[in-house]
């Protein structure tokens, strides 16, 4: 799935720290380990319950992600990432009317290069941008063709310290620029915390290959939206042409198991406390009226 103005500039502070945790694991054997330094590829699956909307029946969304990326060492403090992402959600939503229209598809595709520099032991700077088409649909059109960026800087206060901030920018999102911040902290050998947007986790580390986090997360993206879902209706603007963001937050449990250094598959579940359908240019939202379950599923490796 797409993400958002601030979504894309906090994928890269992640990023970051998960490259660390990457660099380090390189050093133990591992089986399944190709010799293709730098090389990396995820896939993942999410799936909502039926959510009732406040104008009128229900939703639940399905989303599969896959993406791929290499990473190229600049130096000795620096490297540049290029990846290749694409994401489909299928919104099945029952009893539909004229005040919720929704698409059954939403589906983004989009060439990525980002680029993070070690100034120092106190302060790194990370930039990127992305271009692809996002589109809410069966097919992809040339209209929903978007670029998005991301500009950041950490400063580590102490080994286990360390604040970062920003500014994300999206051609398609209402927001074009957006802030982005974060802390993460690292409290003893078992326990660490994170916090900003998209997410804010608390995690407990019980081994070297399993990992439990209370995380609070918010997914969605912009779509351009070529055809109105229900067109012919009455009592509000035609949606045809129009830009729509779709906006989830989750509150739940996660379970990282690393089954070798370069293979970490992670499951997810909990409940999605609030979910929007925005339309802009014109002006229509369709929002959750009570909240539903999700479970996700995530596998990362790196080669």
């Amino acid at each position: 799935m797409k993400t958002t103005v601030h979504t894309t500039a906090f994928a890269a502070l992640f990023t970051v720290s998960l490259l660390t945790t990457a660099r380090a694991a390189d050093a133990q054997p591992d089986p399944f380990k190709l010799n293709l330094p730098g090389f990396s590829t995820h896939a993942g699956f999410s799936t909502t319950g039926k959510s009732n909307l406040k104008a009128g029946g229900s939703v639940s969304s399905t989303t599969y992600d896959f993406g791929v990326s290499q990473a190229i060492p600049f130096g000795e403090k620096a490297s540049f990432d290029l990846g290749l992402n694409y994401g489909e959600t299928s919104l099945d939503q029952s009893k539909p009317n004229a005040r919720t229209p929704l698409p059954k598809e939403l589906r983004s595709i989009s060439l990525d290069l980002g680029y993070s520099q070690e100034i120092d032991d106190t302060w790194s700077l990370a930039a990127g941008i992305g271009t692809g088409v996002h589109s809410a649909g069966r097919s992809f059109s040339s209209k929903g063709f978007g670029v998005d960026g991301y500009a950041l800087a950490t400063y580590n206060y102490s080994p286990n310290l360390s604040f970062s901030g920003g500014l994300g920018f999206s051609s398609l999102d209402k927001n074009l620029i957006g802030p982005a911040f974060g802390v993460n902290w690292t409290i003893n050998e078992q326990w660490s915390a994170s916090v900003g947007y998209p997410t804010t986790a608390i995690t407990y580390t019980l081994s070297e290959t399993w990992q439990f986090s209370l995380v609070a997360d918010g997914v969605g993206g912009s779509y351009y939206v070529e055809k109105d879902p229900q067109p012919g209706a009455t009592g509000r603007p035609s949606l045809k042409g129009s830009k729509l963001d779709y906006s989830e937050t989750r509150l739940g449990l996660s379970v990282n198991y690393q089954v070798s250094p370069s293979v970490g598959v992670t499951l997810a579940s909990g409940l999605v406390v609030d979910q929007q359908f925005e339309y802009h240019d014109p002006k229509y939202k369709v929002k959750s009226d009570a909240g539903t379950g999700y479970v996700s599923l995530a596998v990362n490796v790196a080669f």
